[in-house]
């Protein structure tokens, strides 16, 4: 299955140049719906999470992990992801997340290879780089032409539509009881 993941990607590689991550959560039952246990703050049960990187223009599934259940926080799992997907693509020009994955650290990963970060800033996030020229950069470019910002960073609207297709072409739940047979 590996394989056939990787080949999926060969088609697009030199094509594909923004990415962008964001997680969801893959049903275990027929029971679960997302949107009603959301309302009751019930989302971390019966549900396996899940981390993607998705290509923006061709919505392509450039690298994966399932996250540990016992973990709140995705952002951890970034760095890997990220290196991933610049293995599999020649050349990475954007990256944009939303605020889970705003960070120094992950300014400065996107920077080491070269690309421009976009991740959308929390409330009360200081312009302060703290040793990070890549968050400055970021934050510059925002105050300098918001609207281009903004138009690279909505582009990320694209990994929602990839998980929709993804849970629309396949409506049933993870089946299987057992973790590593889920994964």
């Amino acid at each position: 299955m590996e394989e056939v993941f990787e080949l999926t990607n060969v088609p697009v590689a030199d094509l594909g140049h923004d990415f962008g991550p964001d997680a969801t959560g893959h049903a275990t039952s027929c029971k679960q719906n997302y949107e009603n246990d959301r309302a009751k703050d019930n989302t971390g049960k019966g549900y396996e999470k899940a981390l993607y990187v998705v290509g923006f223009k061709y919505k392509v599934i450039a690298s994966f992990i399932f996250v540990d259940r016992s973990s709140d926080h995705v952002s951890p799992y970034f760095e890997r992801l990220l290196r991933e997907t610049a293995g599999r693509y020649g050349r990475l020009d954007l990256v944009g997340g939303d605020a889970v994955y705003l960070s120094r650290h992950n300014c400065d990963l996107v920077a080491v290879l070269g690309v421009v970060s976009r991740f959308y800033p929390k409330k009360g996030t200081a312009l302060r780089q703290k040793g990070s020229a890549a968050w400055r950069k970021m934050f510059e470019d925002l105050v300098s032409d918001p609207q281009k910002w903004l138009e690279d960073y909505y582009k990320r609207s694209n990994v929602e539509g990839c998980f929709s297709t993804l849970k629309r072409d396949n409506p049933l739940p993870l089946r299987k009881r057992l973790d590593d047979r889920k994964e």
